[in-house]
């Protein structure tokens, strides 16, 4: 007798790769739409705050240099045309000290929050793979 092959068995295949390439779009379509714009959100935060933090401590800076050398040129081309508004060069120097320490701590303090947001991005990857290998088989 001639054993007659089952259905069943040949139908397995074609399901599990339905399921995969389904979780496939499914986990692709969710990070395209929810996921990505949450992170590129996140880093353009990132990469502001730390621009802003790096402007301070370069106008800190600047402010620094300027206050030290207003007192020694009153008449210069640079001062004829910034106006202190009354205020001390030691005002400015403090001002300008303040400035620079708080730039630099926002530049140190964003450096810990890239170091967990890259973790953190790390961490969503594996998930992501973790999910697509238990769930695909």
């Amino acid at each position: 007798m001639k054993k007659k092959r089952s259905k069943k068995k040949s139908s397995k295949k074609p399901k599990n790769k339905t399921k995969k390439l389904l979780i496939l779009i499914a986990l692709i379509a969710f990070n395209l739409f929810i996921m990505l714009d949450v992170g590129l959100g996140l880093a353009g935060l990132i990469i502001g705050l730390f621009a802003a933090g790096i402007g301070l401590v370069l106008g800190g800076a600047a402010g620094f240099f300027f206050s030290l050398i207003y007192p020694l040129f009153p008449n210069s081309w640079v001062v004829q045309y910034v106006s202190l508004g009354g205020v001390s060069s030691w005002a400015l120097v403090f001002l300008s000290l303040s400035l620079t320490c708080i730039g630099g701590l926002i530049v140190i303090g964003m450096s810990y929050v890239t170091k967990y947001f890259y973790k953190a991005v790390k961490w969503y990857v594996k998930l992501n793979v973790d999910v697509f290998k238990e769930y695909a088989n």
